[in-house]
Parts: C-alpha cells; structure tokens; sequence
C-alpha cells in the first residue's frame, strides 16, 4: 500500500540523514538510489522538506560538490523544483524554497546548469507571479 511505502522509506531514510551521514559521493549515491527506488515523484512534500532540510543543516561542501557532479541526484532537484514550480498543491509549492536553498550550495557550473536544465527552470520561476 502507499502507506507501507511510504513507511518504508521514512524508515530507510532515516540513517542517511543523520549529521554524521553526509559524507561525500558514497552517501549520495545511496541516498539518491533511495528515492529512485521509491519513485523521485511519488516522495511527497513532507518527506522532500525533511531531505533537503537535513542536507542543508548537515552537510558540508564536499557532500554538495558530490550532488552536483551526480546526474541523478541533479534529475532528482530538477524534477523536484519542475513539479514544484507547476503544483496545484500548496505542500509542493512549500518545497521551492528548501529546494533553491539546496540548489545555491552546489557548485554549478554553467555547464552543469545547462546540461541539468536548472537554469531554465529558476529563470521561469523568477517570471512566476
């Protein structure tokens, strides 16, 4: 059930959001295996803000550099911010800010900008009313 689901990835989620788990490349491909098994879509609001909370309070630049040099953690913050910026849904919308918190911590180059469409999507966002 989507319950059960859910559980399951409260609970699989919750040692690699400990302080001491943001280590670096390592910790972010398990992470992001983690939501990718879940469904990057299907995580809802409530979990998205936990995510992107504890990585901002919990770690330092090389885990960021490791976020940014990982296309599917990159995937993840673009479909996250896309079904962000389009939602109906007031819990989605509230997830925007944690998201460009999250985003102006990577080290972005143009290049990944480009190839991750970020860009694009931050500048629709800054047109948004």
């Amino acid at each position: 059930s989507p319950a059960d689901k859910r559980a399951l990835l409260v609970s699989a989620l919750k040692p690699l959001l400990l302080p001491t788990a943001f280590t670096g490349a390592q910790a972010v491909i398990k992470l992001v295996g983690l939501i990718d098994e879940h469904g990057a879509v299907d995580v809802d609001a409530q979990i998205r803000i936990e995510i992107l909370t504890k990585i901002r309070d919990g770690a330092g630049n090389h885990y960021f550099r490791a976020w940014a040099e990982n296309s599917d953690a990159m995937d993840i913050t673009r479909e996250w911010l896309k079904g962000s910026i389009d939602a109906e849904d007031k819990a989605l919308c509230d997830t925007i800010m944690p998201l460009l918190h999250l985003i102006d911590r990577l080290p972005l180059t143009v290049e990944i900008l480009k190839e991750s469409k970020l860009g694009k999507l931050i500048v629709k966002l800054t047109k948004e009313p």
